[in-house]
């Protein structure tokens, strides 16, 4: 059989080192006992020797002989930064994720929601929570923020000075002047309306009586009767002759 036929093969005792060999045929196989690993010659250099070598398979393929061992807690098993193989390497036990960002990663890999995020369903909010100022005509189910809030209240007092702008100052103040007040109107209930010229007095006669008119004030002037006294100053004339 030729030197370079891809049925040729190599090995090696498990009382070797492991590791490839140094050099192969073109498609020649070598098997290291020492490590367990199948390697096989690639590529053809115009001699029949192989320009690479490569690992092809392991004579164990139970899991736990799939991965180097030697892996600790919290390690992973991953390329190495030469690219030339596996290795195991440390994480941190740091949380990747803080509260801030909704879950919780604690140094043992446990995720945890954080219960400081506000649910969908009846939120319970904290801190200093915004939301949209709505105009002030909105009359919907949108939040009422404090600036809206303030706006209405601004709007019902309007220019309102400060010992009337509350409810209760307004609650005092009638309280106090409510005697007052309704003494007024009694006595404004009382008078005479000017637009009526007397004529909404309850009683004439009694107040003619009372301004010392007597009967002379309803006397026709065609027709006046004088009934004693006496008159002094005034010339008398007779009538037509």
């Amino acid at each position: 059989m030729p030197a370079n036929s891809p049925y040729s093969h190599r090995f090696r005792s498990s009382a070797g080192s492991a590791g490839a060999p140094s050099g192969l045929l073109s498609g020649e196989v070598a098997y290291n006992m020492a490590d367990g690993l199948i390697y096989i010659g690639f590529g053809d250099d115009g001699n029949g020797n192989a320009t690479s070598i490569r690992t092809i398979a392991k004579d164990d393929f139970a899991v736990s002989q799939r991965v180097t061992s030697g892996g600790t807690a919290l390690q992973v098993y991953r390329k190495n930064a030469a690219n030339t193989g596996y290795e195991w390497a440390t994480i941190s036990s740091a949380p990747v994720y803080s509260g801030s960002n909704g879950i919780a990663i604690d140094g043992a890999n446990n995720i945890t929601a954080d219960t400081s995020i506000a649910r969908l369903a009846s939120p319970v909010f904290t801190g200093t929570p915004t939301a949209p100022t709505q105009a002030n005509a909105d009359n919907s189910t949108s939040i009422a923020t404090t600036a809206y809030v303030t706006s209405k209240l601004s709007a019902l007092v309007g220019g309102a000075s400060a010992a009337f702008d509350t409810l209760l100052e307004i609650q005092n103040i009638i309280q106090t002047d409510e005697g007052t007040l309704a003494a007024l109107t009694t006595t404004v209930g009382g008078k005479l309306t000017a637009a009526s010229n007397l004529s909404d007095l309850a009683n004439a006669a009694t107040a003619r009586t009372n301004l010392g008119l007597s009967s002379m004030a309803v006397q026709s002037a065609g027709a006046v009767a004088i009934t004693g006294g006496s008159i002094s100053g005034v010339a008398i004339r007779g009538g037509t002759f």
